[in-house]
């Protein structure tokens, strides 16, 4: 009788343990924090309350809680690694941060975890972007990847076009004489743009000169260079300064913040708008001019048939695990693999099924007035989401405008450059590029010369351009 009450014991201990096991396996806990990144919840809403957060839970079944990064700057993300209260799995720009968090020994290494848990991230990333998180051969951070972000397009009206006989301009020497035309005939501001670097972007493409909203730097026949300042770059901003006297650029550019607002208002020809700004502020355009018609064209051609755009970085952002939790690697890597399932990725990049967005010939397509836009820029930037492209096939109406700009993609190396190696350009790029973007537009509006662009290039060295320009070249010849 004792033996066998030993036995029912022994056996319900098993049981027990085992029972306890299946639990703590099944309880799959992780502490998140995350950056909002360009857009704000309604009111009432906070990232401990949202649907779409706590829909992901539901779909992933881990139970998550998540903090917003009230301070994202690096002094602020170095108080948080030192503050003994670390999450577990953490959303941060990356950058030279997350290269001396990992090399001081403070970020755990996910080599073993990505084996493990997260084959579907290794199948997704190109090797490029992991190489972004690799230091000494061990993965410290994962980019996150969009596949190569759309930008814009110009934006005309078509109405105005139609009304004074022209055609649709596609090369330089068309906007000449439309731009000339609406001025001569209209009340309009034929070119309507903003003073940052991707209003201008299209038009210098189209003369040889490209770069990206995040940068100057460019790889131009495997070398570094900074195309604006270089003998095409003078071309590119003698044209536009020579549309600035015309009269062609609204002459307040500089100085005027609502130039898309008084577009929208009716009060310009052309305009260049993102994707975001087409998918949330277009219907505000029609509201005040029913009248009116915009069609969104293709980038202008050069002389020498030169054209397109250049993707913005498509790791804006990077996942990481504290060292400190380094126990929770294995599981964050599942979250964050788990989130590539079909159903998550379309609730990260459409919302909640049923109430944002429907099925329509098998596509996901948004219910008409259920566009999550106080969401997008923050949700979209949860997870390791779909690319742009397909996110934004599914908004308002513009996958016709997505398939026809994406022949017109160029793709520069610079977008992949590796965390170590290149640390001038982390360390130096923000500066230089707000240095050269103010002096462009200076150069517009009161003109330039060779004399000009060589002393703002020499400026440029003097903020640690040579740097970058030395490191960028010694990583393109280890390529």
């Amino acid at each position: 009788m004792k033996r066998i009450l030993t036995i029912v014991l022994a056996l319900m201990l098993v049981l027990s343990c085992t029972a306890f096991v299946a639990s703590a396996e099944a309880e799959k806990k992780l502490s998140v924090l995350t950056i909002a990144a360009g857009a704000s919840f309604p009111d009432g809403v906070t990232v401990g309350t949202s649907d779409y957060l706590q829909k992901i839970e539901e779909l992933t079944g881990f139970d998550l809680e998540w903090t917003n990064f009230t301070d994202a700057s690096t002094d602020g993300l170095m108080l948080m690694m030192t503050s003994g209260n670390t999450p577990d799995l953490i959303q941060y720009a990356s950058g030279a941060p997350l290269v001396d968090l990992a090399n001081s020994g403070a970020i755990a290494p996910l080599n073993n975890s990505l084996e493990k848990n997260g084959q579907g991230l290794l199948g997704l990333l190109p090797q490029d972007v992991i190489d972004m998180g690799t230091i000494d051969g061990n993965i410290y951070f994962l980019p996150r990847y969009t596949g190569g972000g759309q930008l814009g397009t110009i934006t005309i009206r078509k109405d105005v076009l139609d009304k004074l006989g022209l055609g649709i301009p596609k090369t330089i020497e068309d906007y000449d004489v439309v731009f000339q035309t609406v001025k001569e005939q209209t009340d309009l501001t034929p070119l309507m743009l903003q003073s940052g670097r991707s209003s201008f972007m299209l038009f210098a493409s189209a003369l040889g000169v490209d770069f990206t909203r995040n940068t100057y730097f460019y790889v131009v026949n495997d070398e570094c260079t900074i195309p604006v300042l270089t003998e095409k770059g003078q071309a590119f901003i003698e044209k536009m300064h020579e549309w600035y006297v015309a009269g062609y650029i609204d002459p307040e550019y500089l100085m005027d913040s609502e130039v898309i607002s008084k577009f929208l208002a009716g009060s310009g020809f052309a305009t260049f708008l993102d994707y975001t700004q087409i998918a949330r502020q277009v219907p505000t355009f029609y509201e005040k001019n029913p009248d009116a018609e915009l069609i969104y064209i293709d980038p202008p051609v050069g002389a020498n048939g030169e054209t397109g755009y250049t993707v913005d970085g498509t790791t804006s952002m990077a996942w990481f695990v504290p060292a400190a939790n380094a126990n929770k690697a294995d599981l964050a890597i599942e979250f964050l693999n788990a989130c590539l399932d079909e159903k998550v990725l379309n609730l990260i990049c459409y919302g909640i099924e049923g109430e944002n967005w429907e099925y329509v010939d098998g596509v996901p397509t948004f219910i008409e007035g259920n566009f999550p836009v106080d969401y997008r820029g923050y949700y979209s930037r949860v997870v390791l989401d779909r690319t742009w492209d397909e996110a934004w096939e599914a908004s308002m109406g513009i996958t016709e405008l997505c398939e026809q700009l994406q022949g017109y993609r160029k793709f520069n190396e610079i977008l992949y450059l590796p965390p170590v190696g290149v640390e001038a350009y982390a360390e130096h790029n923000a500066e230089i590029s707000s240095f050269i973007n103010d002096e462009v537009n200076r150069m517009i509006v009161e003109g330039t010369n060779e004399q000009a662009i060589a002393e703002v290039f020499e400026k440029v060295l003097e903020l640690g351009g040579d740097k970058v320009i030395d490191q960028v070249n010694a990583w393109l010849r280890s390529k």
